[in-house]
């Protein structure tokens, strides 16, 4: 399974550079998006013995987006959650609205990165420096993948972390135009 999704990653970032990842964007509910992200990643979540704390804000405005990219981006979240915050045993997920945007925030309890680290993590390849002196396995290429994600629907993510304190993940979309 974990192979499977490296492979994944690998193959639809590759696809995204070269240009041949085309997004097939519509205006759909991004709580539904983000709900089948957490149902998808209950399995890992179980065998990590983690638990996640959802909450997602009713009624939120259509937001242009690709369903299955967007997804993609929330389970890599999650994952990096599972994987490298083990130790805090917890994750809470929060989906809301913003102003004129759409915030999805996915902090973890773990050993936190280092702030000269924030920019750097989200290169492709890179692995933070305490992660890679640790036996926990990945690529790289999870968070390059949001980045892109993120970027590609009009968003951006970003991180807010210190050694000690967790990590907090945002994901901010654009709420769609209205017609």
């Amino acid at each position: 399974m974990r192979l499977g999704r490296l492979i994944d990653n690998v193959l639809d970032f590759a696809k995204i550079e070269r240009g041949m990842g085309g997004y097939e964007f519509e205006e759909a509910d991004v709580g539904d998006v983000v709900a089948r992200a957490i149902e998808l990643s209950d399995r890992r979540l179980a065998a990590g013995n983690m638990t996640l704390e959802s909450e997602l804000e009713a009624d939120l405005p259509p937001v242009r987006l690709d369903g299955n990219a967007f997804t993609l981006a929330v389970l890599n979240l999650i994952d990096n959650a599972i994987k490298y915050a083990a130790d805090g045993k917890k994750i809470q997920l929060t989906l809301a609205r913003a102003g004129d945007r759409i915030e999805l925030v996915v902090r973890d309890f773990g050993p936190g990165i280092d702030p000269l680290e924030h920019e750097s993590i989200f290169e492709r390849f890179y692995r933070a420096r305490a992660v890679r002196l640790a036996p926990i396995r990945g690529s790289g290429i999870g968070l390059a993948l949001v980045r892109h994600i993120a970027r590609a629907h009009g968003g951006d993510v970003g991180v807010v972390s210190a050694p000690g304190e967790g990590s907090k993940f945002t994901i901010w979309l654009p709420v769609a135009a209205a017609p």
